[in-house]
């Protein structure tokens, strides 16, 4: 009874305080009124907000625009124009600016606001009224990085700057009298030869008047007593540690949005994170598509994402007619072995499972790309059912791939055996099977272990599913796998049908006393049905193991090669559609079992005869 109570109490507050315009009326029965913001209360377009504190004292802030800081808006923010478009640089530069004032006491710069720079043109704000004293230009290249003075002047609430602007910052080993390599004691030693590179420079009457040693010191020259003034310097402030696969990332603002940064990944590593290494031995599907359906700079692998492009409803259409049309095809292969009880043997069964698991396939290939396009466009937000389809839907689709081309070379030597007159229902046969699944379920296990969920930092609640393989020696072991479980299947059945055609030919050669190698002929020809099924197979699987072979990893940020492996994948996938075909078709006895005892083979069959 009490719980009834509580329960329907907890349903009228609700009620009440959804009723309750907020920051208007307070407390326990809503009889306490916050009073509006006073007219113009803020400046410059900010927007009040009336609250009450803890002690029930009526208080208002304003929420300034991007423009405008202060109590009341009433302050205009120190502003840094700077429009770098005639500069030529690599599109793989990352452009770091920061704004320094000095302190004379502790002798070093201060770090007052750091800005990633994406655009060749943006405009800087500082919440301040005045720029801060010393503004630098950051450049990374992979391999080196520059360091230009921008300005250096004081009581600046305005700047606009171009290229013309930019005074490079020699690095000491550019000096010979400092050396490029010391340690910690010996820095004493070297701080005494910091003037020496102002003389130098001076002599040479060059325009640079700034100079860094990389170890700690930012230094200045003096142009009238020729002598240099140096700071402590933060040279690693502007890196962090977001990135994955040992990718260099470089950070924005730190002290107001701790989260703004960008990656650049080694060669044959992509993603924003660096998430998804795309070299021969660590190739996935997943990561091939999530890099197709995304707009990536292919240089700094810096990800944006708008909306789901039309290349993303193409692969899901052309996943859908697969699976409905495989639906179609594997349902009328079962239907025709189910039905006919003459024809029931080891054979028909193999087919039937062949036929089963075949539509599985297509169905988890389904599921795999509706995953993938649904978590990255961050529609799919639970953790749980993330980390679920991360870790088996690629583990379950490989699973069944497997063990339908295993289905496949068994049924084959089931034939073989019983051209040979070999009894086939041997449980050592079924034994085998069961090894061999139990086997490919066991060590496909990796999929699941190295599968992982990461998440964004910079987009709460956004999960990236990657492939993270520490140990080369794993990459190895899987590509061998995956390699065996294609091509061993694929010799059996070859092995196989070659051994009926063989058998057939010898032994009506030996009856009709004809020439061995013409039966051979009339044999191939009666049994191309057997061959077809393991010549298709290896013909949609080949062409993207030879790519992932002969396709270099960096080539992959090429939108036609990546777009030409995804269609090949799909390909890989179509003998798991043409089960009717390759089983019931070319077989007299299945297709007639199939026409006459099925009704949906009857109806089919009046269809084709009425059109």
């Amino acid at each position: 009874m009490m719980i009834h109570i509580l329960i329907n109490l907890i349903i009228i507050i609700n009620k009440i305080q959804a009723t309750v315009p907020v920051h208007l009326i307070y407390g326990p029965t809503c009889h306490l009124q916050t009073p509006r913001c006073p007219t113009n209360f803020c400046q410059n377009y900010g927007t009040c907000i009336s609250y009450t504190n803890d002690f029930y004292n009526h208080e208002y802030r304003c929420i300034c625009s991007s423009n405008h800081f202060g109590e009341y808006c009433q302050y205009e923010k120190a502003k840094l124009l700077l429009d770098l478009h005639n500069e030529t640089i690599s599109s793989s530069t990352i452009r770091i600016v920061q704004l320094l004032n000095y302190d004379l006491i502790k002798m070093q710069l201060n770090i007052e606001r750091q800005h990633l720079m994406l655009k060749n043109s943006e405009t800087i704000l500082h919440n301040d009224l005045q720029l801060p004293a010393i503004g630098l230009l950051k450049e990374h290249e992979p391999i080196f990085s520059n360091i230009y003075l921008l300005y250096l002047s004081y009581n600046s609430s305005e700047k606009n700057l171009t290229q013309e602007n930019k005074t490079k910052c020699i690095h000491a080993k550019e000096f010979d009298l400092i050396p490029t390599n010391y340690s910690y004691d010996a820095l004493l030693f070297v701080m005494k030869r910091y003037h020496r590179p102002c003389q130098q420079l001076q002599e040479k009457k060059s325009k640079t008047i700034c100079f860094y040693d990389p170890h700690i010191y930012f230094c200045f020259c003096n142009e009238t007593t020729r002598r240099s003034i140096c700071f402590i310097y933060d040279f690693k402030y502007d890196r962090c540690n977001e990135c994955l696969n040992d990718g260099q990332c470089y950070a924005g603002e730190r002290k107001t949005n701790k989260k703004e940064f960008i990656c650049r990944c080694k060669p044959c590593i992509y993603g924003a994170l660096c998430e998804f290494r795309m070299d021969r031995l660590k190739y996935s599907f997943e990561s091939l598509l999530i890099l197709d359906v995304t707009s990536t700079n292919n240089e700094i692998n810096f990800t944006t994402q708008s909306g789901p492009k039309s290349i993303t409803w193409i692969y899901m259409s052309i996943c859908i007619i697969m699976t409905i049309v495989g639906l179609l095809s594997n349902t009328c292969t079962y239907l025709a072995l189910n039905q006919q009880k003459n024809i029931r043997s080891i054979i028909s069964r193999y087919i039937q499972m062949t036929a089963i698991v075949n539509q599985l396939i297509l169905i988890c290939l389904l599921i795999q790309i509706i995953y993938i396009i649904l978590n990255q466009y961050n529609i799919l937000n639970n953790s749980f059912i993330n980390l679920f389809f991360c870790k088996s839907s690629s583990y379950i689709l490989n699973c069944f791939s497997y063990i339908s081309k295993w289905f496949t070379a068994f049924l084959s030597i089931s034939r073989a055996r019983l051209t040979n007159q070999i009894h086939i229902y041997s449980r050592k046969q079924y034994i085998w099977l069961l090894i061999i699944i139990i086997t490919i379920l066991s060590l496909n296990a990796t999929e699941i272990i190295f599968h992982r969920l990461i998440n964004d930092p910079r987009k709460p609640n956004y999960f990236i599913c990657t492939v993270e393989i520490l140990d080369n020696q794993w990459n190895i072991f899987e590509t061998i796998f995956r390699i065996t479980n294609h091509i061993i299947p694929f010799l059996l059945n070859i092995y196989a049908v070659i051994t009926i055609i063989r058998t057939v030919a010898r032994s009506k050669s030996n009856i009709h006393k004809t020439n061995f190698v013409s039966e051979i002929w009339k044999q191939i020809k009666q049994y191309y049905e057997q061959l077809a099924c393991p010549i298709l197979i290896i013909m949609c699987s080949a062409p993207e193991l030879l790519m992932i072979l002969i396709i270099k990893c960096h080539q992959w940020d090429n939108t036609s090669i990546r777009t030409s492996m995804i269609i090949m994948h799909f390909i890989s996938f179509v003998p798991q559609m043409l089960s009717y075909y390759l089983f019931i078709q070319p077989s007299t006895v299945y297709r007639k079992a199939f026409i006459d005892n099925t009704r949906i083979g009857q109806i089919l069959y009046s269809i084709i005869q009425s059109s």
